[in-house]
């Protein structure tokens, strides 16, 4: 593995956040953008932007140093602030404050409803974020290993020893605020953690070939024995695809170890899309080919007509200067309590 240095870091989270948005938004679209016009995105990328936004919150307001159980509360404050702009709970406080605040609330496009999101919505509807003690739901739906996508930025700031380590107990704590099913907690945080080793300069391939993971390790390997011996077979990952986190993550493994050029984007959507009970994967797949090879591989007549394209390109760049502790510019993210 090649450390890559800060540009090339940048441009990789940059490339993972826009690509999650490009294979939720060729989701939305059921396999085929527009020719013309703006390229709406989906639920998947609205959390997305939201669990970015907080975790920059969360650096901010600890000096840009993470301890465990700092950002957990930050990630249930962006869930709240993304309910209440969706006006699923309500707008304004006890004391008539809105809860919406920050940039992102100026986003019109994240107030719109744009898909389902059952276990979030239920989770914040209850004012109560879920732990792993007793999590928000029982769900094991797609959403969860999209939302914690971004969290990959963060992954490297904390020890990780293997799937009990402290560090993904604490990544756990992030799944579990809205979630519940045990395989779809272990997909999230897997995923997560196999995109940052795709951030420090890994490909897919060599990042699943060094995953510590025991619960999720021979999903993992399987994806990527298959790609290896029956690459862009849609039939062969048929036992494992049930429409939930799991199929998600292995989908997204799958095709992104499938179609590992830079200009293969398009072909893995096509195929990510199409895989039988393969909802997510084309989101998880075009996330982790942004992060090996950075956003300048993503389709620039798609990206440019993604809806939020700016304010993801906006969030990658805020989030990447405080993780390098550079600190962004602080008004946009207000300081935590």
């Amino acid at each position: 593995m090649n450390e890559p240095g800060e540009d090339s870091w940048n441009e990789r989270l940059r490339g993972l956040l826009l690509g999650l948005a490009l294979g939720d938004s060729y989701e939305r679209a059921r396999g085929s953008f527009r020719r013309r016009g703006v390229i709406d995105v989906g639920v998947a990328t609205q959390l997305a932007a939201f669990t970015a936004d907080g975790l920059v919150r969360a650096l901010a307001s600890s000096g840009d140093q993470l301890a465990p159980g700092q950002v957990a509360p930050a990630l249930w404050n962006a869930l709240t602030r993304w309910g209440a702009q969706q006006e699923v709970i309500p707008t304004t406080d006890a004391q008539g404050a809105p809860v919406a605040n920050g940039w992102l609330s100026e986003v019109p496009a994240l107030s719109e409803r744009r898909g389902s999101a059952p276990a979030t919505v239920s989770a914040v509807r209850g004012g109560r974020p879920g732990t792993l003690e007793q999590p928000g739901s029982s769900s094991g739906g797609t959403q969860v290993v999209t939302r914690l996508l971004p969290t990959a930025a963060v992954r490297h700031l904390l020890p990780y020893e293997g799937i009990y380590s402290e560090a993904d107990a604490e990544f756990a704590s992030y799944a579990v605020l809205t979630h519940g099913e045990g395989s779809a907690i272990h997909s999230a945080v897997a995923t997560a953690s196999l995109a940052s080793s795709c951030l420090a300069g890994m490909d897919v391939r060599e990042a699943v070939g060094a995953s510590p993971f025991n619960e999720m390790g021979s999903l993992f390997s399987a994806a990527r024995d298959i790609a290896g011996g029956q690459p862009r077979d849609p039939s062969a990952l048929r036992q494992w695809m049930r429409d939930d986190a799991t199929s998600a993550m292995t989908g997204g493994i799958y095709t992104a170890i499938s179609f590992p050029e830079p200009d293969d984007v398009q072909d893995a959507l096509d195929f990510a899309y199409r895989l039988p009970g393969g909802r997510g994967s084309a989101t998880v797949a075009a996330a982790l080919i942004g992060a090996v090879h950075g956003v300048h591989a993503l389709p620039v007549e798609a990206v440019s007509r993604l809806e939020l394209s700016w304010v993801l390109d906006q969030l990658a760049l805020d989030l990447a200067q405080h993780v390098r502790g550079l600190r962004a510019v602080s008004e946009r993210y207000p300081i935590l309590n």
